[in-house]
């Protein structure tokens, strides 16, 4: 059991930290306005209400979240190797209720809305999968 808490800890991690690279990345790409706090939750609602940030770096935060629920489910089904896929769909289960929670205080658009909530279920069993074809879980 210690083992599989270890695992699951270690998934929402990698998740944590992938999604985290993936909207840093876009951020240089899309830098914020000059003077923008992005700690400020105000700053952030009204930024993302006004429609002023780029479709690109919105599908690229979507993508952030399928990579990291596929990085994360590979981690901890990688350490639970005996648990088949549900160290992975446990993972992609942690991630979506984050992304239901960042929906929920902050405004999107509704194609955003609707990526966002579909893509770490598929993203984390292709991540338990891919751990499973090399050789992670019996």
């Amino acid at each position: 059991m210690g083992r599989l808490l270890f695992a699951l800890l270690v998934g929402v991690i990698v998740n944590g930290l992938i999604v985290f690279g993936v909207e840093s990345v876009s951020t240089l790409l899309h830098p914020l306005p000059q003077g923008f706090d992005a700690n400020n939750v105000g700053q952030m609602r009204a930024y993302l209400a006004s429609g002023g940030v780029p479709v690109t770096s919105m599908v690229m935060v979507v993508v952030g979240y399928l990579l990291g629920a596929l990085g994360g489910a590979f981690a901890a089904s990688k350490l639970a190797p005996h648990r088949g896929l549900m160290p992975a769909l446990v993972i992609g289960q942690i991630s979506l209720v984050f992304i239901i929670i960042n929906l929920i205080s902050l405004p999107h658009p509704m194609w955003m809305m609707i990526a966002s909530v579909l893509v770490p279920i598929p993203g984390a069993w292709a991540g338990g999968r891919a751990a499973r074809a090399r050789g992670g879980m019996k």
